[in-house]
């Protein structure tokens, strides 16, 4: 998290892995099961949208979650119901480490 100020104003800049920790923990609860569209929120696909940046930087910054244990996958996503082609979509929710990291960054941020 950086600090800046723009024309007067206060501005909070939180990095790639921090901003994808704050929406995971806002994200709706995860999907009841893989054709739950709740899900969706939690996907790659879905923070490619939201974050605008490549497939590469949030996989990337998902895999060193992953690795920090502050993130895990739980079960896949298919909102195609009735494919057996599609293989489906990683559901990532935080652990319960990745849980306080989102409420200290939330206390900084305020």
């Amino acid at each position: 998290m950086m600090l800046g100020i723009t024309k007067g104003e206060l501005r909070i800049d939180l990095d790639l892995r921090e901003r994808i920790v704050i929406h995971l923990a806002g994200a709706p609860r995860p999907p009841n099961g893989r054709y739950d569209p709740q899900g969706l929120p939690r996907t790659v696909s879905y923070m490619l949208r939201l974050f605008g940046l490549s497939r590469n930087s949030i996989t990337y910054a998902l895999d060193a979650l992953e690795d920090e244990h502050l993130v895990q996958k739980e079960g896949l996503l298919n909102l195609r119901e009735g494919s057996s082609m599609s293989r489906g979509a990683n559901v990532y929710v935080l652990t319960a480490d990745g849980e306080l990291l989102a409420e200290a960054i939330r206390r900084r941020a305020i």
